[in-house]
């Protein structure tokens, strides 16, 4: 099969507060950033509140929002000032480096007096990734909060797979995961598969799934370095791409950012 981009994107609904959820990422993304060399950068963390120009995907939402705390900018964009961030956002590694930048894994929340708001899953874009995109609104931008996907092509897609329906069912119910379909749609499925083992087991071996792929994966990821030197090499020095035309044109389920 070719690659796709997985997405993930939901309202948590749960009140208890997202500390163990947290760890749990920060531990995965401490292990995979492991694997990035001797001086591999930081996972991000995500405990305070943004301010700025703010822009949001209407992707975010299930039906256009109607809080005041938003401004409709254009058919696909909304606008905010402020907004409360908790989370973890972290590199998962591939030796591969087939798609830089759309390697991260991003479990990063909104916390906000607005029922529309809180608890929405985000992908985080900072200032300087935001200079990346076409949408001259997005290149102005302090942030662009938009759907969260990583690109995947074989390696660690059953994995990222069974991260998600472990997120599903012991944090975040409502949680809509697809990989060229929904996934983990069926309650029965998803208590059937994660409900056997206790949450801590199933998290131990989520971390060594991802060591034994990485293992398995270490000699196809040298090659395929190899294989794509020539072509990665005129990219680093160029100008970043530009994928689309405008912002509204977005859509995750094809990977194409604004």
């Amino acid at each position: 099969m070719p690659s796709v981009v997985a997405t993930w994107l939901g309202q948590r609904k749960e009140t208890s507060p997202l500390d163990e959820l947290n760890l749990r990422m920060a531990e995965l993304g401490h292990l995979s950033h492991s694997f990035l060399g001797p001086s591999p950068p930081p996972i991000k963390n995500f405990d305070h509140t943004i301010e700025g120009n703010i822009i949001v995907s209407a992707e975010l939402f299930s039906s256009p929002p109607s809080t005041s705390k938003l401004t409709r900018i254009s058919e696909g964009l909304y606008s905010m000032r402020d907004v409360i961030l908790s989370g973890v956002e972290f590199r998962l590694y591939d030796g591969r480096n087939l798609y830089p930048g759309d390697d991260r894994v991003s479990f990063v929340f909104c916390l906000d007096d607005d029922p529309q708001i809180n608890g929405m899953i985000v992908y985080v874009e900072e200032q300087e990734e935001c200079r990346n995109y076409k949408s001259e609104r997005i290149r102005q931008a302090d942030y662009l909060l938009t759907v969260p996907h990583i690109h995947l092509r074989y390696y660690l897609e059953d994995w990222v797979d069974a991260l998600m329906g472990w997120i599903k069912h012991h944090y975040f119910s409502s949680l809509n995961y697809w990989r060229h379909e929904d996934r983990w749609i069926d309650p029965e499925v998803l208590s059937g598969v994660f409900g056997r083992d206790g949450k801590a087991e199933f998290f131990e071996s989520l971390k060594t799934g991802l060591q034994k792929e990485v293992g398995e994966w270490t000699e196809i990821s040298e090659a395929a370095v190899q294989l794509w030197k020539p072509i990665h090499e005129p990219l680093s020095s160029a100008a970043p791409p530009i994928p689309s035309e405008s912002a509204n044109e977005f859509n995750p389920m094809d990977g194409r950012k604004p």
